[in-house]
């Protein structure tokens, strides 16, 4: 009987070779990256990421990290609260998908098994005030989000720890035909996906957007 490997093609064999070399160079540059590319958690990293530990402060004003939320949960997605689109597409779709999770209306905020947690990285535009305002928008029951910010730098360790990125671009002072430009004096480019975190703080996945209603709802029910 010919076995079914001596049937693949040889480009075949260079993909699956190329994606097993690409996974050990991945878990040796850092396990935790090896989790978000492949999507689950392989209990490859027994403490939490440094970012986990960041103290932040909330849209109520009080200081927190993630891990005050240690034992729950967190749906975390980074953005900014003057996104014109992108940010509250994110922010409808994840609070709609976490109430929609069996049982969440019967329970309190701090009963429910996973927790939306917005982070801003746009600390020179985004007041506390201004947060929570945002947070309202998505979840004025205070039940399924958190709105959180810091400075610089504790945003730049948190995102940092989690495979995400956020980055400034100025804008110039004038437009190509030398008038003065009314728009913002910057840009922010970050991350979108949604990064699940575990409740001992590790990277447990990571969904892409944009997705289709349900997605994430699925990828949760499975982590209960």
């Amino acid at each position: 009987m010919t076995s079914h490997w001596n049937k693949l093609k040889p480009w075949t064999v260079l993909v699956v070779t190329a994606a097993a070399l690409g996974l050990a160079y991945l878990y040796d540059r850092d396990p935790n990256l090896l989790s978000k590319y492949i999507g689950v958690d392989l209990g490859l990293a027994p403490t939490p990421p440094a970012g986990y530990s960041v103290p932040l402060v909330s849209s109520l004003g009080t200081t927190t990290s993630l891990a005050d939320f240690k034992g729950r949960w967190l749906v975390v997605a980074f953005g900014f609260v003057s996104c014109p689109d992108i940010c509250p597409v994110h922010m409808a779709y994840m609070t709609k998908e976490l109430r929609s999770l069996k049982g969440s209306d019967k329970l309190t905020e701090e009963e429910q098994p996973f927790l939306g947690v917005f982070i801003s990285v746009d600390p020179k535009r985004d007041s506390i005030p201004a947060l929570e305002a945002f947070r309202q928008l998505y979840d004025p029951d205070h039940k399924n989000l958190v709105a959180l910010t810091g400075t610089e730098e504790q945003l730049r360790e948190v995102a940092r720890s989690y495979g995400a990125f956020f980055e400034y671009h100025q804008i110039p002072d004038k437009d190509p035909e030398g008038h003065a430009s009314t728009a913002a004096p910057y840009e922010v480019h970050h991350s979108t996906g949604f990064y699940v975190i575990d409740p001992q703080g590790r990277l447990a996945t990571v969904v892409s957007m944009p997705a289709v209603q349900g997605v994430l709802k699925q990828k949760l029910s499975r982590l209960m």
